[in-house]
């Protein structure tokens, strides 16, 4: 275990594969070591989850073996009693926001929202799925993941017992929120549709942060030249190579523990950060503008959390070039929505 008087630490966290970066205070001097580790714990990481499959039910750990599953058998498709409670008393609210329709953002590609498509289990607050509501795939075609939606389902925190991210009913502005607790995340069967190229995109994450740098979004290929996009809480990180530290928006930006609309975005060559509605960090891709394609046999799933503690209540992922009007609206809806100043 570190001293106490280290500005920062590195504590690895007991699942496999993975290091975050724990901050403990803000003093300057030890502020970019951590942020160097940070960067190669980001690569260290890659292609460590190949073993985790994602279905209609919580999966086995990524060590191979099947934890008990959520309490009760029986799964509650419509979110449960207490999260319809939360849905119904945050609809009033939504008549005051900004003028904006989610589902006709160009690039709409998906949009996790916590008042739809939340499954809990049974008994207990254990999160079964979240579906996606971008209805992008809604008639079908070639192409349409299975289910007809892309479905984000839990992988417990295999150094922990069947640990699973939980469904709490009034969390971020009294809306339901997904927790974690360090190791539980979420996966996502990889798709086409998060595989931007060379072109442009935005992920855009309203969440409540206590703890570690996340991921919101971490979907990486392992190649000679491991690439990929890792958007974290206080930075976001691009076509990885193997030795070297990891190209990240800079400097890294420490949130507070209030909720806060992070946003990721790459602009022709330029990747920002954003929090907030303020850009806060950006790297200069230069003239490379690497490719973040993935397929599928290379990284089966895109993951959100492990390595943060703290609530989720909205991702949505666009990809092509959302024009800034577009992109300043989404941020200015988010932040009204969840009453963010």
């Amino acid at each position: 275990m570190p001293a106490p008087e280290e500005t920062n630490a590195l504590s690895r966290v007991t699942e496999p594969g993975y290091v975050q970066c724990v901050r403990r205070s803000t003093k300057i001097a030890s502020f970019f070591l951590c942020s160097l580790a940070t960067a190669a714990a980001i690569v260290a990481c890659v292609g460590d989850d190949a073993a985790v499959v994602t279905g209609s039910t919580p999966p086995g750990s990524e060590t191979g073996t099947d934890p008990p599953g959520p309490d009760g058998s029986k799964v509650d498709t419509d979110g449960g009693a207490a999260v319809d409670s939360a849905v119904d008393s945050a609809s009033g609210a939504d008549a005051a926001l900004p003028p904006l329709d989610v589902k006709t953002l160009p690039g709409l590609r998906l949009w996790l929202e916590s008042t739809q498509g939340l499954t809990k289990a049974a008994v207990g607050s254990d999160l079964v799925s979240w579906r996606d509501s971008s209805q992008h795939w809604a008639d079908g075609g070639v192409g349409a993941p299975d289910g007809g939606a892309h479905t984000a389902t839990p992988v417990p925190f295999s150094g922990g017992g069947a640990v699973y991210p939980g469904i709490v009913a009034n969390g971020i502005a009294a809306r339901p929120s997904v927790t974690f607790e360090s190791g539980p995340k979420l996966a996502i069967a990889n798709h086409d549709d998060f595989n931007p190229g060379t072109g442009d995109f935005v992920i855009a994450a309203v969440a409540a942060v206590s703890s570690g740098t996340g991921p919101f979004w971490r979907l990486m290929k392992q190649t000679s030249v491991p690439s990929g996009v890792f958007f974290g809480t206080s930075m976001s990180c691009t076509a990885f190579g193997v030795m070297g530290t990891p190209p990240c928006t800079a400097p890294e930006y420490p949130p507070s523990t209030a909720p806060h609309v992070f946003v990721v975005r790459r602009k022709l060559t330029q990747l920002l950060f954003r929090v907030d509605s303020t850009s806060r960090a950006s790297y200069d891709l230069g003239a490379t503008n690497p490719d973040l394609g993935v397929l599928t046999f290379q990284q089966p799933n895109a993951f959100i959390g492990g390595g943060v503690v703290g609530q989720l209540s909205e991702l949505v992922f666009l990809v092509g070039d959302p024009t800034d009007p577009k992109v300043d609206k989404l941020e200015a809806y988010l932040k009204t929505k969840y009453m963010i100043p």
